[in-house]
């Protein structure tokens, strides 16, 4: 079991838009950031590799979750 040890998270508003930004280093960052952002009252919304919603069943969860889409170093990546 593990305890979670958030720092600084009040400085995250309870309501309005706010723009959390972070550098993860593992696969599971995403997750625990969400989890931690949910606990303070906020629904996240990522900015994901569009090639993650290339697969039909994780476009799926994504997709439902409001999730979005960015198509890094292509000549897309401005739309």
């Amino acid at each position: 079991m593990s305890k979670q040890v958030w720092i600084d998270v009040d400085r995250i508003p309870e309501s309005g838009g706010c723009i959390v930004a972070f550098n993860h280093v593992s696969h599971i960052d995403p997750l625990m950031t969400g989890d931690m952002l949910l606990h303070r009252g906020r629904l996240p919304r990522y900015l994901a590799k569009s090639t993650l919603f290339s697969t039909p069943f994780v476009s799926q969860v994504l997709r439902s979750a409001k999730q979005i889409p960015v198509a890094r170093m292509t000549a897309n990546a401005l739309d």
